[in-house]
């Protein structure tokens, strides 16, 4: 068949809803005067400076002895770097749910099982601070944040590079 032809059939099974779609990614890029892969990047790039944004919390929280908080923050900036992975590599937000995105990294992403290892753990920890009311020791509180926040930093400095080894201007 010929591939114009080809396309004309898949486009003439296409739903409505998928036609529809269609149609909104041809106006966002003649809005944006950019095609849908650049705007994939920006919207990677996005999500990674939120992630970074959340580091920068939990740094703060650290240092006010919010170590609850802190936790917290770092999990989210981590879940945040590899939502901006995954998205760009699946393309699309279909893996954003907590216990999933993990399971999702690409194959190519540097130390992929420690890294969605790190995140369960980070989530797990996230859990127990924002809902436990023990242990109540602040020290133990103080040594999850430490080590959450350097897994946190680890993984977004590896995600950065990863993007931007993929295009991302960030």
């Amino acid at each position: 068949m010929d591939p114009f032809e080809a396309d004309l059939q898949k486009v003439s099974e296409l739903k409505k809803r998928d036609l529809g779609h269609l149609f909104q990614g041809e106006q966002l890029t003649k809005k944006h005067s950019r095609p849908i892969l650049l705007l994939m990047q920006e919207a990677s790039a996005a999500r990674y400076r939120l992630a970074k944004l959340h580091l920068n919390q939990a740094s703060t929280a650290s240092a006010q002895n919010e170590h609850r908080c802190a936790i917290s923050r770092a999990y989210y900036a981590m879940y945040q770097s590899m939502r901006a992975v995954v998205f760009l590599v699946t393309q699309g937000d279909d893996h954003e749910a907590h216990s999933e995105l993990s399971t999702k990294l690409p194959d190519d992403f540097p130390n992929q099982a420690t890294w969605a290892n790190d995140l369960k753990n980070a989530r797990l920890a996230r859990n127990s601070a924002d809902y436990d009311p023990y242990p109540t020791d602040a020290a133990h509180w103080e040594g999850v944040s430490k080590s959450t926040f350097k897994s946190a930093q680890a993984l977004l400095a590896v995600a950065e590079k990863y993007l931007k080894n993929r295009g991302v201007t960030l």
